[in-house]
């Protein structure tokens, strides 16, 4: 194609000249057809019974902030002091 087909043919809306992505989604190496809930914590039940060797734990967020503090409110009690 010449350089003077992709300025004409566009003005008479015969076509648009644009990108197209495109995305393939594949089966990874730890698909499951269903969910396998993964063990939190460990309980009494899964040290006594030896089940925590084969559970899989969920990772912590040791970055999280947690809720925020209600912090602001007095006492009347030191309400009294200041």
């Amino acid at each position: 194609m010449d350089d003077n087909f992709l300025i004409v043919y566009p003005l008479c809306n015969l076509f648009t000249v644009g990108t197209w992505k495109g995305y393939s989604v594949k089966k990874g190496p730890n698909y499951a057809p269903k969910r396998k809930k993964v063990a939190t914590d460990s309980t009494r039940e899964n040290l006594q019974m030896g089940e925590w060797k084969e559970l899989e734990f969920k990772e912590y967020n040791f970055n999280a902030k947690g809720l925020p503090i209600d912090g602001g409110h007095l006492l009347l009690l030191l309400k009294a002091r200041i």
